[in-house]
């Protein structure tokens, strides 16, 4: 299948879907090689990393969404502050899943908001929402918070005191638990003014052979 991608200009507040070539989901099959994929024919080598122009890129697997075990986590890609290079972070948990059920492959954030904001995805519903009520929080009190807000059935994905302030080596900390590291792309982040991405995903997704699949996981 072709690998959808949800574009979100967070300067206009703008979204669009885009299905890449079906060779290309071939040739990468997912993941961290759709992201690099994205960044070498999408990014200009000069964009520095605190660039707004400088994307950032969050992918999941091809097995993320069906339910089977450790196949949930999700990898975020763009050019790094520390190394100015093409660098990825990776975390586990249950976000990566909510985002593939939400019907995506890769999320890419481009631009920069206005004022710090919260990224709502609720399966192909895009908001944005006012990041008051969670500036200055811990990522555990910052996933709580939205969860009470927004459902229990959202997965996290935010910063917390050191990824706002921008420093460079902060990360990215899905469902309060499982960081997202190395690469620095928290600081990443900070600088797009995004303060948390809650993703709500109530698709089915299945196996192609779920024979098969049940078999390596009983062996």
């Amino acid at each position: 299948m072709p690998l959808r991608i949800l574009r979100v200009a967070l300067d206009t507040q703008e979204t669009h879907v885009e299905e890449l070539p079906a060779e290309i989901e071939q040739l990468v099959l997912g993941g961290r090689g759709a992201a690099t994929w994205w960044l070498t024919h999408r990014l200009p080598p000069n964009t520095g990393p605190l660039s707004p122009a400088n994307p950032l890129i969050f992918s999941v697997g091809t097995l993320a969404g069906m339910g089977l075990p450790a196949t949930g986590g999700f990898v975020v890609s763009t050019r790094s502050p520390l190394t100015r290079l093409i660098a990825h972070s990776w975390g586990h948990g249950g976000w990566g899943n909510a985002l593939r059920r939400a019907g995506f492959d890769l999320l890419v954030l481009e631009g920069q908001a206005s004022a710090w904001c919260v990224l709502q995805i609720d399966d192909g519903a895009v908001q944005f929402l006012p990041a008051d009520d969670v500036a200055g929080s811990d990522t555990r009190a910052t996933s709580q918070q939205l969860l009470e807000q927004l459902g229990e059935e959202y997965r996290v994905a935010c910063l917390g005191p050191a990824g706002e302030a921008g420093v460079a080596y902060s990360s990215i900390v899905a469902e309060g638990t499982h960081i997202a590291e190395p690469a620095g792309t928290g600081a990443i982040m900070a600088h797009k003014r995004v303060k948390a991405v809650a993703v709500r995903g109530t698709g089915q997704r299945a196996p192609a052979d779920a024979e098969r699949v049940a078999a390596v996981y009983a062996g």
